[in-house]
């Protein structure tokens, strides 16, 4: 029972986290990305081409300078050039990569005296995309002792109703889950139907991505 509630409790802890997107959050301002490759992919040696329309309250910037920068993913910047809107619209040349990977395009408007950004990426074979480090020969033995120490915790978890996050149609806790010996924990939101049958209702796990980070807007998956 303690092994299925553990399972069950990991797949539906809740967190979101804040990410480089290729389309941006809700704003005044509107930045519309339109790459030459309508999935953002490209084979390493093809040139990449991105067209940047800038809108603000629904109207195009007209003459507007955008500054960017470019350069592999998380690297610093190898090229910077600035485009001028005309119409609300100019074309961004992306470039290309001879290995597989990701290139980013940081872009910067000032409207107003106001300076927005923006951030986008485009990937070359990815699908090539090979470690660059080699999985240490003790790895496996390390990976299944700390699996077996880990097994031998007991479930111990709290949950406490988070009255704000609840609605009509939900019920909202938050989970704080122990994880190891030392008293180390977990966090996530966890959302119950309140008229469903249980039998009608799958599972849905919203990870939080990489690092250690607060957990915002819980509600943003409350749909689900």
């Amino acid at each position: 029972m303690k092994r299925n509630l553990l399972s069950v409790l990991c797949v539906v802890l809740l967190s979101l986290t804040a990410f480089a997107e290729n389309y941006p959050y809700r704003s005044d301002v509107l930045w519309v990305t339109v790459p030459n490759h309508a999935d953002w992919l490209y084979k390493t040696g093809e040139e990449a081409t991105v067209e940047v329309q800038f809108y603000k309250y629904g109207i195009p910037q007209n003459g507007v300078t955008v500054n960017y920068e470019l350069g592999g993913d998380m690297m610093p910047s190898e090229i910077k050039g600035t485009i001028v809107l005309k119409n609300g619209k100019a074309v961004i040349p992306m470039g290309t990569m001879s290995e597989p990977g990701f290139r980013d395009c940081r872009m910067t408007a000032t409207v107003d005296g106001k300076t927005y950004k923006h951030h986008i990426k485009v990937g070359f074979s990815p699908e090539k995309i090979r470690p660059y480090t080699q999985i240490p020969a003790d790895f496996g033995d390390f990976w299944n002792k700390n699996k077996a120490e880990l097994a031998k915790l007991p479930l111990i978890y709290t949950k406490e109703l988070v009255k704000e996050y609840c609605t009509d149609q939900m019920d909202c806790y938050l989970v704080k889950l122990q994880v190891n010996e030392r008293g180390q924990a977990i966090y996530g939101y966890l959302f119950y139907p309140k008229h469903a049958k249980e039998a009608s209702c799958p599972v849905v796990l919203c990870p939080p991505g990489a690092g250690i980070k607060t957990i915002k807007e819980p509600l943003r998956h409350k749909y689900y």
